[in-house]
């Protein structure tokens, strides 16, 4: 079989000891190559220039991403990644966020009881669920930056007990006042906010760009799982409400304890993790890859998308990429600048515009889609069973669609036609199945659950798109970048419930609410298809 040769550059001076070692770690025992490295040519081609590997293994992996470039970013010798050790960070933090969300929505079906044991209005529920955003609004930029200095698993941890700790709170809160139920959803909001920008610079660190949109969409579809489980306990919830934020508060504490063992920030800190494993996720970030990929002529990286000629091709092709588009070529990344600075980004207004629009219509299918459901005559102890449907088939939904990006980029798709596709169907999906539902003024509850599954699952594309494309954008600062996008993006969840809940009790009608949201979702497809990009901007 033929292999491309790996180039070695800015090798530092050692002995030559260790290189047969390194060469060992092969798991087939072969010494002559390990991932592309020819034990002969290049090692001898190497010393020729006076320069040898190091000897100290330990600090290899510092350097690694420097030695084992594959020159057509290949992983044929990627080591497997089921029973590897970044496959159990990926279910660590899967896990992490199926327990974010099981504590964020079990109060989505509980409020229906508490609402009723309290005699509370439907402003004073919109405020209820509006609370925790005012929290989790708060700390995505330092959660971000914390994770960036401190290490993404440090943080993670922490924010994990913080949410855990205030979930447990919730149930003698709602009993003392309304005030004291906001302030614990406050704090819940605020330990929350550091979980996902932490969870991004982990993927940041630990996942190679081959691996880049299942690993994401997986990890981030356990936010699926965690509202499923939540919405599945609403027949508990009907017996005793306050015995569910008992059990999924517990559940985050023993989360933090598991991932005490478990969890790295990143693989050059990890103690049980494999020279090769490391030296291949090291060397496939794609800040160190540099996108060998604009080293190639544009027919090749283009091969599933043609663009002579095409109208779509400043929509869909990567700007780099296009022959017949040569004055888009890009400039070279550079330092991440100052916040004030990113804003005003098209890139990142990109990104902006597409996580408020998305969110917009996600909250209110969120946290209101249960009392919805009711109005339309589902039981209420059973209304959450309703609610899940969709989720379920988003589940699988995200996951199997980010497995097809994946393997479409592999082939030569462009990554920017994949980020687009997958946020267009994110947003105009959910836009169509709402307007269906505002045209037919009384729909039946069947026909209603049919077309929000419909709503829910087309809103799972959006983890393979603008979720991939915070870490397309700046690899190295994907903890920062997202906790900026996201603080912006969860503006929605400060105003929607609360807007949400005035008008559900000035108008006592769906069809408002749900009118706006489609406008909202057209707005976020046209700002996203313009301005996005999908490349290395920041260092």
């Amino acid at each position: 079989m033929d292999h491309k040769e790996t180039s070695f550059i800015n090798t530092r001076d050692d002995s030559s000891s260790d290189s047969h070692a390194l060469l060992a770690e092969d798991g087939e025992g072969n010494r002559n190559r390990l991932f592309g490295v020819s034990s002969t040519s290049n090692l001898s081609s190497h010393k020729s220039h006076g320069q040898t590997l190091p000897s100290d293994r330990e600090s290899l992996p510092q350097h690694i991403s420097s030695q084992f470039l594959i020159e057509d970013g290949s992983s044929q010798h990627a080591p497997r990644f089921f029973g590897s050790t970044r496959c159990v960070v990926i279910l660590v933090l899967w896990f992490a966020n199926i327990v974010c969300y099981c504590d964020r929505i079990n109060i989505s079906v509980a409020i229906l009881h508490m609402s009723e044991e309290q005699h509370w209005s439907a402003s004073q529920q919109g405020y209820v669920l509006g609370a925790f955003f005012y929290g989790y609004v708060l700390t995505q930029i330092p959660g971000g930056k914390l994770a960036q200095r401190y290490g993404s698993s440090v943080v993670l941890r922490v924010a994990v007990v913080v949410w855990s700790l205030f979930t447990l709170l919730t149930p003698p809160a709602a009993r003392t006042s309304l005030w004291a139920l906001y302030l614990v959803r406050f704090g819940m909001g605020f330990g929350e906010g550091a979980a996902l920008p932490a969870i991004h610079a982990a993927l940041g660190r630990w996942v190679p760009v081959a691996e880049r949109t299942r690993c994401v969409t997986f990890v981030t579809s356990g936010q699926l799982i965690g509202t499923v489980l939540a919405l599945g306990a609403s027949p508990l919830t009907a017996r005793s409400w306050s015995a569910v934020f008992y059990f999924f508060g517990v559940l985050g504490l023993v989360w933090a304890l598991l991932a005490t063992w478990l969890l790295a920030s990143a693989p050059e800190t990890h103690p049980r993790i494999s020279m090769r494993e490391k030296a291949f996720i090291i060397s496939g970030r794609e800040e160190t890859r540099q996108r060998t990929e604009d080293k190639r002529p544009a027919s090749s990286r283009n091969s599933l998308l043609s663009c002579v000629n095409s109208p779509w091709c400043s929509l869909f092709c990567q700007e780099y990429s296009c022959s017949q588009h040569t004055h888009l070529r890009p400039t070279p990344p550079r330092p991440l600048p100052a916040w004030y600075c990113l804003i005003l980004e098209r890139p990142l207004v990109a990104c902006f515009a597409a996580l408020v629009t998305h969110n917009w219509g996600w909250y209110i299918l969120l946290g209101w889609m249960p009392k919805y459901l009711h109005t339309l005559g589902a039981d209420a102890a059973l209304v959450g069973l309703y609610a899940l449907l969709p989720y379920v088939l988003m589940f699988f939904a995200d996951v199997s669609w980010g497995v097809v990006m994946d393997r479409a980029v592999a082939r030569g798709f462009p990554v920017i036609a994949a980020r687009k596709i997958s946020q267009t169907i994110a947003l105009a999906g959910p836009g169509i199945a709402l307007l269906l539902l505002v045209m037919f003024d009384n729909p039946s509850l069947i026909f209603a659950l049919s077309l929000l599954t419909v709503a829910i699952t087309c809103s799972s594309c959006t983890h393979s798109g603008v979720w991939a494309n915070v870490i397309d954008l700046a690899p190295a600062h994907a903890g920062y970048l997202l906790g900026l996008v996201n603080t912006v993006g969860n503006l929605p969840g400060l105003v929607g419930n609360i807007t949400t809940g005035w008008m559900l009790e000035a108008t006592g009608s769906w069809g408002s609410i749900f009118a706006v949201a489609v406008g909202v979702y057209m707005l976020g497809v046209i700002v996203f298809l313009l301005w996005a990009q999908a490349r290395v901007l920041y260092l």
